[in-house]
């Protein structure tokens, strides 16, 4: 697993979380690489699993001696990344949700671009599946933005604004280990939304990243999974996230050609909060969400829906959300009925 000089290409790091239903596919994928085992190592991090999924792991384990299981209390997937960082040995990194898996003989393609490029970052593409696995059709002529750039050396700007284009998904990024311990680039923990977060911080200083069209990542829709429900927990952190964004731009950490993109993502995430406490789930527990929200007005930008809503906190404030409350529930029902009718 280690060259010469006490280092392999690429380090792929799991958090693992009782996914005892997929985990056998995303371990799977990776070995379908065209890649040595020589050439990578797996650092499986156990969360706390009190499922299954362990006993499938350790079985793999006894088929490939290039993984390594680490185990801790459950802290969330930003601690296991974290820790997973620091015990790695790989020149590239890359995070995979231990749900998810790879399209067979990508990697190798990413990995080759990214070290003849001497990339820090190098983001790749995705296709969605449902829960069995059966791959879902992306939408076409979204983020046609990012065609105008493919293959070519972009900066942070221009990273945020036109390649994440609001798609925050660490997964998708192949990056460069020693850059990142170099720039202190580690997950912000406790926190949901931490994908926003680091992927911001990262736009901040990165200068040699790249995207490339090719489709590796397979996402799983799960109704269950984190990025699918939202709880208290989830909306005071998505407030927390949100303030965080608002405060870099007032200090000035942005440069021009990201104000725009900031502030539409600010926007993004707050209207997708509104509609989310005007829910009946957190409906009643909206004010104690709120009292931590800073601003006071958004900028109108996004999709028409996204402006209207904005448009309307602008006039109104917090009890926006009360305006939009029986949309929300009428449209919660509508969809049950269409479940119920099939």
């Amino acid at each position: 697993m280690r060259t010469l000089d006490g280092v392999c290409r690429l380090s792929i790091i799991i958090p693992v979380f009782n996914v005892e239903n997929y985990v056998m596919d995303c371990l799977g994928s990776l070995y379908c690489q065209d890649l040595c085992e020589n050439d990578f190592e797996v650092i499986i991090v156990n969360d706390g699993s009190t499922d299954g999924s362990m006993q499938l792991v350790k079985r793999m384990v006894q088929n490939h001696s290039n993984i390594r299981i680490y185990n801790q209390k459950n802290l969330g997937p930003s601690a296991a990344r974290n820790l997973a960082i620091k015990n790695s040995i790989g020149k590239y990194l890359l995070f995979i949700d231990s749900d998810d898996f790879l399209l067979p003989k990508k990697i190798s393609q990413l990995l080759k671009i990214a070290e003849d490029q001497n990339l820090e970052l190098l983001r790749a593409d995705y296709l969605n599946c449902d829960e069995q696995g059966n791959i879902v059709k992306k939408k076409e002529n979204i983020h046609l933005s990012r065609s105008s750039y493919a293959n070519t050396i972009i900066d942070g700007s221009i990273l945020f604004s036109r390649i994440f284009d609001m798609e925050f998904f660490t997964p998708l990024l192949l990056l460069n280990r020693k850059f990142i311990l170099e720039n202190n680039l580690f997950f912000e923990e406790g926190i949901y939304f931490e994908d926003v977060d680091f992927s911001t911080r990262l736009s901040f200083v990165v200068r040699r990243a790249m995207f490339v069209p090719i489709i590796f990542y397979v996402y799983r829709l799960r109704q269950n999974s984190i990025t699918h429900t939202i709880d208290l927990k989830k909306a005071k952190d998505l407030v927390y996230v949100i303030n965080k964004l608002w405060n870099w731009l007032q200090y000035g950490k942005f440069g021009d050609n990201m104000t725009d993109a900031v502030l539409q993502n600010i926007t993004h995430l707050s209207t997708y909060l509104f509609i989310r406490l005007a829910e009946p789930k957190l409906y009643q527990k909206k004010e104690e969400v709120l009292t931590f929200y800073k601003l006071k007005f958004l900028p109108i930008k996004g999709s028409a829906k996204e402006m209207i809503i904005a448009f309307i906190y602008n006039i109104m404030g917090k009890f926006c959300i009360a305006c939009l409350h029986p949309f929300v529930c009428m449209k919660l029902k509508l969809k049950k009925l269409r479940n119920a009718f099939g």
